[in-house]
């Protein structure tokens, strides 16, 4: 799962509960730092007033926490990433998200509009990987966005399937 994240520009991992979903974040991040020579720590970014180039986020603050507890790294609701303060129309403005290894967890909640305002806010040269379990909740808005990416099979996929929480 490592191995095809490092060399795919956009990839699905996805995966039951228990199966290393997590692990595998929590190993993707610190290769990607090993492999850029990049500091784990935020606070050396913030002192040169640099973005930090690792970008983890999920649709619900609970996720989110769960990320930031995982791999001892900021992490942010998909809104807050893209600074949305509830107030936005259908067709938002443009936005930009910096950073040069994105993961979004809990995929499978992602609806259709909040899919779209990411996507179209990051960097062309931005390496992403979306998590999530196919089986689990879907979005309260329109779209299944995970369901229809995994369907495509233009999207490099990896399934996680030993359970190993017990």
């Amino acid at each position: 799962a490592i191995e095809t994240a490092l060399h795919s520009s956009v990839m699905i991992l996805t995966g039951g509960p228990g199966t290393g979903k997590t692990t595998v974040i929590r190993g993707l991040v610190e290769v990607y730092a090993e492999l850029h020579g990049l500091s784990l720590d935020p606070q050396e970014y913030a002192k040169k007033k640099e973005t930090f180039p690792i970008v983890l986020a999920a649709p619900t603050g609970r996720a989110a926490k769960r990320m930031s507890e995982s791999t001892g790294l900021p992490a942010m609701t998909i809104h807050r990433l893209l600074g949305f303060n509830g107030l936005e129309k259908e067709e938002e403005t443009e936005r930009e998200v910096e950073g040069k290894l994105i993961i979004i967890d809990e995929m499978s909640m992602v609806d259709t509009w909040l899919a779209h305002q990411l996507l179209k806010a990051l960097a062309d040269d931005a390496q992403l990987l979306f998590v999530g379990d196919q089986d689990q909740l879907p979005p309260v808005g329109p779209g299944q966005v995970l369901r229809d990416m995994l369907d495509s099979g233009k999207v490099p996929v990896v399934e996680l399937t030993e359970i190993y929480r017990q």
